[in-house]
């Protein structure tokens, strides 16, 4: 699996057994791999338990307390049998907690208890237990934010986040799109030109499981050449209505893109409130050009839209 030049960084600051002793943070938009990049700290550390991973925000508010700290039989009405917890199960292992930031505050005071004796009991047991692991949390939330919002405990905050690792996005390391490419689809599918360079264009508002998912898009075509009008329809229109015009010029545009996602982008410039004097500035283009762009186009402009 090729890990973008980043998390390689990331990786390599991370050396010596003083780490396992460090409750790990990570911050990164949605998709950016930061369950990816735990796994990869597990393995580089040597752990030797298991990795266990937890995504918090699949976790019903009621049940919370029985899936981390497990159960006796008989502690409630549907405890028909014991239940081991994941803080059980991840000892001497890694635990990973997906979006710590859904953690229930009353379930919070009683893991961060947890986290500074490392002992616990399970739901109607009378025994305490010990688990020691290395614990990474996750989250795409301002924890801080949330923290003066009352709704994270900052006693808490403070306890996982010895080490804080924060994960770029992949419109901000767009260098490594073409290597994950590769990596999702070989080398054996190509792309034109004017293909990549809209990728480079396009946001990835979903990071690396946005581009995973239309790498899958793509090798489901069957086609050894891709071009743009290969590309999702839903991709090409969601970038048509949120980028700018006036970041380049019309030539570029026009190379990048065929004329019926430049068509798109044009109406959705006229629909959200321009003109036809403001859609040349925006395009750095004159009027007499502009007016051949639209009739090349077949757009109509409303009477309203001429000045």
């Amino acid at each position: 699996m090729y890990l973008r030049k980043s998390l390689r960084e990331i990786l390599e600051k991370i050396e010596g057994n003083y780490v396992k002793n460090f409750n790990i943070l990570i911050y990164g938009e949605t998709g950016t791999g930061k369950e990816v990049l735990a796994r990869e700290i597990h393995k580089k550390l040597k752990i030797e338990g298991e990795f266990v991973a937890v995504d918090t925000s699949s976790i019903p508010e009621t049940l919370f307390e029985s899936e981390l700290f497990g159960h006796k039989k008989g502690a409630f009405t549907d405890a028909k049998e014991d239940k081991t917890g994941l803080i059980e199960i991840a000892n001497n292992g890694t635990l990973f907690l997906d979006e710590v930031s859904n953690i229930p505050l009353n379930i919070q005071a009683k893991f961060l208890r947890f986290l500074e004796t490392r002992r616990f009991r399970r739901i109607g047991d009378i025994k305490e237990k010990e688990s020691n692991f290395l614990l990474i949390s996750a989250t795409n939330e301002k924890l801080e934010e949330l923290v003066k919002e009352g709704k994270f405990r900052k006693d808490l905050y403070y306890r996982i986040s010895d080490f804080k690792i924060s994960l770029k996005p992949l419109r901000e390391e767009k260098e490594e799109i073409e290597n994950l490419m590769r990596d999702f689809l070989g080398s054996q599918i190509k792309f034109s030109r004017r293909a990549i360079e809209f990728l480079y264009c396009y946001p990835f508002y979903g990071n690396i499981r946005e581009l995973e998912r239309f790498c899958r898009y793509i090798k489901f075509l069957n086609k050894k050449e891709i071009d743009i009008e290969d590309f999702p329809q839903d991709m090409v229109e969601m970038w048509c209505k949120k980028e700018r015009l006036n970041d380049r010029k019309i030539k570029d545009i026009v190379e990048c893109m065929n004329n019926k996602f430049l068509k798109i982008m044009v109406e959705n410039y006229l629909n959200s409130g321009g003109n036809i004097e403001g859609l040349c500035e925006e395009l750095k283009v004159k009027k007499r050009q502009l007016y051949n762009i639209l009739k090349s186009l077949n757009i109509k402009i409303p009477k309203n839209k001429l000045q």
